[in-house]
């Protein structure tokens, strides 16, 4: 944004316009896709007077979702479904003997970690992150026997 308040965000699957009117309101518009060059279709006001204003794009893309821990519903090589309305951010992170640690969404591999050095335990650790659209299938492969998942987390 610049000093007026005034910016823009193109996304992958949309477009955001920033701006500050002149009673210090906060307002967002947006387009249902990058593409589009129609007028901006939502509006969004924020009351913040003449702050700033700071945004995290993907919680707001959310709709203001929280994290959760997942850890305990899942497990490496086992698929499971996004059934949300909408794209979830995945982050896992683990300990494991094997070399490498992939993910995969509707089988395509979108994230790869090769690790680099072992930790504590004698494994290596790492993580991976990806995005989940609404519907898709996922999967945390370890190309080793046993993977010991630290944290599991979805937005």
């Amino acid at each position: 944004m610049d000093a007026a308040g005034n910016g823009s965000v193109n996304a992958a699957n949309g477009a955001l316009r920033f701006y500050r009117k002149t009673d210090g309101t906060v307002g967002i518009y947006s387009r249902s896709e990058a593409n589009d060059t129609s007028d901006y279709k939502l509006e969004a006001l924020f009351p913040f007077g003449k702050g700033e204003v700071c945004i995290d794009v993907f919680t707001f893309a959310a709709g203001g979702v929280k994290y959760r821990d997942v850890k305990s519903q899942r497990k490496n090589n086992v698929t499971y479904t996004n059934s949300l309305p909408r794209p979830i951010l995945v982050i896992a992170s683990y300990d494991s003997p094997a070399t490498r640690t992939l993910a995969y969404v509707d089988g395509i591999r979108v994230a790869q970690t090769s690790h680099g050095s072992p930790s504590a335990t004698g494994a290596w650790g790492g993580f991976v992150s990806f995005i989940v659209p609404a519907g898709s299938k996922y999967v945390v492969n370890s190309n080793g026997d046993k993977i010991e998942l630290l944290d599991w987390v979805e937005l």
